[in-house]
């Protein structure tokens, strides 16, 4: 049989194209292992006990298509909750992971988990820094007519400046 969560993880793209009052994609992760029959290690389900369980991250397949389908519509993707809200460094070791694939942000359960989910989906100061040389140089060698730009001895194309863009796009609205 079939769960709803199964056909809703081989639909995505779909979903995230069915309407345009659609603003976020967020990944279900126990309906999601209750549709699949995936063990059960924890109550919220995600990142408690992952790394005793199976040497990768097992829904990274999943999380990717969902970022993936989120971003091919202009929405937002949102990592689900840490559900162990007594565990700061697991909540921070599971958001990291999500943001490392490009979530913009994670459920929160509990209010003690809310400076940890901004801090880590939030640019640091080395981040904002490193976008702002980044961009720098890049306005630098478009003014010299250059077309190669390196910065500290690296080459900049231009998937590097918009990331850079990105990073410093996401410090001034959060006035950073």
């Amino acid at each position: 049989r079939i769960g709803r969560a199964t056909r809703t993880a081989r639909h995505v793209e779909r979903i995230a194209r069915a309407s345009t009052r659609l603003v976020a994609l967020v990944f279900g992760i126990a309906d999601f292992s209750a549709s699949i029959g995936a063990r059960l290690v924890s109550i919220s389900g995600h990142g408690e006990d992952e790394a005793d369980l199976y040497p990768g991250h097992r829904w990274h397949y999943a999380m990717c298509r969902i970022i993936t389908a989120a971003r091919a519509n202009g929405l937002s993707a949102i990592d689900p909750p840490y559900g162990n809200f007594r565990d700061p460094e697991g909540l921070r070791r599971a958001a990291g992971m999500s943001n490392s694939l490009g979530y913009d942000g994670k459920w929160a359960i509990h209010p003690d988990q809310i400076d940890i989910i901004n801090d880590v989906f939030s640019p640091s100061r080395k981040d904002i820094e490193r976008a702002g040389k980044i961009l720098d140089a890049y306005r630098q060698a478009e003014r010299e007519g250059r077309g190669a730009v390196s910065l500290d001895g690296r080459m900049i194309d231009a998937a590097t400046v918009r990331l850079a863009r990105e990073v410093w796009s996401r410090a001034e609205k959060l006035k950073l």
